[in-house]
């Protein structure tokens, strides 16, 4: 199959006649051109009219497993606010763990892991955990 070219499908007494670099499809009924449609339309409507079972198909699912990472960012002002005036805030950025198993030792990740469960079942507060840290800075 050419992905430049024409292509048609037919469905019963409709043809739908596309190019896969093209917005639009070209839907026939008994052999005359009814209409222009937008593929994202066509889409849509698919998707309405189906059946959930049918609407999950059509909407592609995945899972990824995240690390959460919590930072504390500490900026000293010059200017503008009171001089010498300490400002904190606070940064959380989720990562994909296989990026954070790539960067990290086997130990580190098991330390994180084991915090991550301590914390959901309860048995640490958020204070206590231990935070992963950037080994490239220090």
């Amino acid at each position: 199959m050419t992905l430049n070219k024409s292509q048609t499908f037919t469905l019963g007494e409709v043809k739908f006649s596309f190019n896969p670099k093209s917005k639009w499809i070209r839907v026939y009924v008994k052999g005359a051109k009814v209409k222009m449609v937008l593929k994202n339309e066509l889409w849509l409507m698919m998707y309405t009219i189906s059946q959930v079972k049918a609407q999950d198909d059509l909407i592609p699912a995945f899972k990824k497993e995240m690390m959460q990472f919590d930072r504390v960012h500490t900026i000293k002002a010059t200017k503008d606010i009171k001089e010498g005036e300490i400002i904190k805030f606070h940064c959380h950025v989720d990562v994909p763990l296989t990026i954070v198993e790539s960067t990290l030792t086997a130990g580190d990740v098991a330390e994180i892991r084991q915090n991550a469960e301590r914390k959901a079942a309860g048995v640490i507060n958020s204070s206590e955990a231990v935070k992963p840290v950037d080994k490239s800075v220090q």
